[in-house]
């Protein structure tokens, strides 16, 4: 007599969320948040400030453009977040690249899956722009929905 096989179901219970305020995050955080709420899972907004070059003389280095970048952001993440109405969410502010900060927090935060938009760039565009999705699902330890 052949037996039914056992289904599991694995729930979220954290998901990634990197996002760059564009309009493709902004169309990607509807599938993020119906997956939350699916699962009760907790969404990890997540912007990741790029590092400046170096500067020649670090003597000369003000505090100031850093500031206004990271306020900016903070703003930016706030406004994204107004949205979210009763979903549980972390917003995360980091500085550093995306290849070292997004596996750093999955690691920490126990990310099951990472949610992103795409610009979709081809050809000469995503030669020279990059991409910052694909830099992102090659350095992460999670499946990654795009």
């Amino acid at each position: 007599m052949p037996t039914i096989p056992h289904v599991v179901r694995h729930s979220l219970k954290n998901i990634l969320f990197p996002t760059d305020f564009s309009p493709a995050s902004s169309v990607a955080l509807a599938l993020a948040l119906a997956l939350a709420r699916t699962d009760g899972s907790t969404l990890l907004l997540v912007r990741a400030i790029s590092p400046e070059p170096h500067r020649q003389l670090i003597t000369d280095r003000l505090s100031a453009p850093d500031d206004r970048l990271r306020e900016d952001a903070r703003h930016k993440l706030s406004n994204f977040t107004r949205s979210l109405g009763a979903a549980s969410f972390k917003g995360l502010l980091e500085q550093g690249d995306l290849e070292a900060v997004i596996p750093t927090i999955i690691h920490e935060h126990d990310a099951d899956l990472a949610v992103l938009g795409t610009h979709g760039r081809r050809g000469v565009s995503k030669l020279m722009l990059g991409s910052d999705a694909e830099r992102i699902y090659r350095s992460t330890p999670c499946p990654v929905l795009t």
